[in-house]
């Protein structure tokens, strides 16, 4: 956070959204780690291993640094871009996609984060003013449900994951968070 300018307390709220501390976590869609990295942000940041708490911390707060210059410091944007992706906040006119995930996200950060004024200017942001209402009050509160496999590496580098913990192979549970 110091080397990046960034807000540990905005920092610490976007890990535990997206992955609640957990090292070993993968979402449906494939989002790896901490901060929950797409395997081409982690590679376009330099991440060659984004299970590892350090390279995917790296890396995600340099992506999030990256989308704040983008929207001129504007947190609420910055976030939304963080889950929808840039393309998505632009589509809307920079304003907060109409997503349910999104918005969800963007708000528990911002409520988490805890700085007086976000969450207002976040609701102007919208881009359905009801959004608020109908995606963060009415699930306030609600996480993702997550699933634990068991993770072992090959000599050849290779992954396999399992719904189970195999008997004489040496794993990691990974916990797979489930997409809203």
């Amino acid at each position: 956070c110091a080397r990046r300018r960034l807000d540990f307390h905005l920092v610490s709220a976007v890990v535990r959204a997206e992955s609640d501390f957990r090292q070993y976590i993968l979402s449906r869609k494939g989002a790896i780690g901490l901060m929950q990295l797409m395997p081409a942000t982690a590679k376009a940041y330099g991440v060659h291993d984004p299970w590892n708490v350090e390279q995917n911390l790296s890396g995600g707060t340099a992506f999030l640094k990256d989308l704040l210059k983008q929207f001129n410091g504007n947190i609420p944007l910055a976030l939304a871009a963080y889950n929808a992706g840039s393309d998505a906040v632009l589509r809307f006119g920079n304003r907060i996609p109409p997503y349910r995930e999104t918005v969800h996200y963007v708000f528990t950060i911002l409520h988490d984060f805890g700085r007086d004024g976000l969450v207002d200017k976040a609701r102007a942001l919208l881009y359905r003013p009801s959004d608020y209402q109908r995606y963060y009050l009415a699930t306030r509160g609600e996480r993702p449900d997550y699933t634990v496999f068991y993770m072992s590496l090959e000599t050849s580098g290779a992954w396999h994951i399992y719904d189970y913990p195999p008997a004489g192979v040496k794993t990691v549970p990974v916990v797979v968070k489930e997409d809203w």
